[in-house]
C-alpha cells in the first residue's frame, strides 16, 4: 500500500488523460523509468541504482500466466438478453430463461451454458469498448417478432426514416425487415436511409428501394474524343431520367404531357 499511495501523490495529482489502459500503462511506465534517476529520499543514492541492486535477488516469473478471474451466473431475460455491471448484452445462442456461467477476467467476460459451451465473450462495460450492432442477428429475431420492433433497445440506433419505414404499417412490418436484411447485404443503413429521403418511397416495397439505390450505382462511358461531332453536340446531355419515369412510373413516379 505504500507504493500505491507513492504512485498517487508522485504521479496522479493531476489527473492524467487515459486514452486505453494500453496508454495508461505505457504512460507510467515513462513515468517511472523518469523518476529512477532521482535520489532516494532516505538513502540519497539514484533509485535506478538502487533498483539494479534489487534485481539481483529477484526470483523469474513464471512461464505461464496465473490466471485470475471470478465466476457468476445470469438468467437470460424474455428478449434474449443478460444483465452484467448493469448493462444488457443480447446473447442469441441461448434461449430464454437459460441459466449462464459467467467467466469474469479483469477485462471481459464469457458466457458458458452449464456444457461448457461458449456462447458469447464481450469486454467488460468498464471497458468503453465500441461495439458493432450485430444487425444481422437483430433483424433475424425481429423477423420471428415482428411486433418487438419498435419496443426492442436496438430501434432508436436506427436511422429515423428507416425506423418509420419499418413501423408505418404494422402489417408490412415483417416483409419489410426481411426486405432490409436482404438490402443490407449490398447497401449501408446511410444509403437507405438517404433513398427514404422522398415521403412517397415509405410506400415502396423493399425490392422497389433496391431497383432505385441499384439506378443510383448505374454509370456511363466516358465521352470518346469525336472530331466530326459539331460544336453545338458536343456537350449535349441526354436526360435519361424523363425516359425513366415513362417508362416505369411506378418506380420514378408518373409524368404528364
Amino acid at each position: 500500500m505504500e507504493k500505491v499511495g507513492y504512485l498517487r501523490n508522485n504521479f496522479f495529482t493531476t489527473p492524467p488523460i487515459m486514452e486505453s489502459f494500453t496508454q495508461l500503462a505505457e504512460w507510467m511506465k515513462t513515468e517511472i523509468g523518469k523518476d529512477r534517476q532521482g535520489l532516494h529520499y532516505d538513502k540519497q543514492i539514484l533509485i535506478d541504482t538502487l533498483w539494479k541492486e534489487d534485481q539481483k535477488y529477484l526470483k523469474a516469473l513464471p512461464l505461464s500466466d496465473l490466471p485470475i478471474y471470478s465466476v457468476t451466473s445470469a438468467l437470460v431475460n424474455k428478449y434474449g438478453e443478460i444483465e452484467v455491471e448493469g448493462e444488457k448484452f443480447v446473447i442469441h445462442k441461448a434461449r430464454m430463461k437459460q441459466g449462464l456461467i459467467l467467466k469474469m477476467d479483469w477485462d471481459r467476460f464469457t458466457c458458458f451454458t452449464k456444457d461448457g459451451e461458449v456462447v458469447f465473450q464481450e469486454d467488460r462495460p468498464y471497458m468503453n469498448t465500441t461495439r458493432n450492432i450485430p444487425w444481422k442477428d437483430i433483424l433475424t429475431d425481429w423477423e420471428k417478432k415482428p411486433r418487438s420492433v419498435r419496443y426492442s433497445r436496438f430501434f432508436q440506433y436506427l436511422p429515423e426514416k428507416i425506423q418509420r419505414y419499418l413501423t408505418i404499417h404494422s402489417a408490412d412490418t415483417k416483409e419489410r425487415v426481411k426486405g432490409l436484411q436482404q438490402l443490407m447485404e449490398k447497401y449501408s443503413l446511410e444509403e437507405i436511409n438517404v433513398v427514404l429521403g422522398s415521403e412517397d418511397r415509405y410506400e415502396r416495397a423493399p425490392h422497389e428501394l433496391g431497383s432505385i439505390l441499384g439506378a443510383k450505382e448505374a454509370t456511363y462511358p466516358e465521352k470518346r474524343n469525336d472530331m466530326h461531332t459539331p460544336a453545338v453536340l458536343l456537350d449535349y446531355e441526354t436526360n435519361l431520367h424523363t425516359y425513366d419515369q415513362r417508362l416505369c412510373p411506378s418506380l420514378e413516379g408518373s409524368v404528364t404531357s
